[in-house]
């Protein structure tokens, strides 16, 4: 378990470092919005229990509106 959480912990100070490092040869626009990022790590969980993969017995209402607003993978 320690080595998938040091996986994600990694992938996403690498995510975080490319959307936020600019180029030393353009100047930092201050209005550039930043991305909202949250990484929602559940053990025991297969991709096949949340209603937005495809699940009918389990209810997952809260999760399956952050999925319908976002990005799956």
């Amino acid at each position: 378990m320690n080595k998938v959480i040091t996986s994600v912990v990694i992938v996403l100070c690498m995510c975080l470092n490319a959307c936020t490092s600019t180029s030393e040869n353009k100047p930092a626009k201050k209005n550039l919005a930043k991305p909202n990022i949250i990484i929602l790590l559940a053990d025991d969980m297969g991709y096949g229990e949340l209603g937005c993969y495809g699940q009918k017995l389990i209810k997952t209402p809260f999760l399956d509106k952050l999925a319908s607003e976002g990005v799956l993978y």
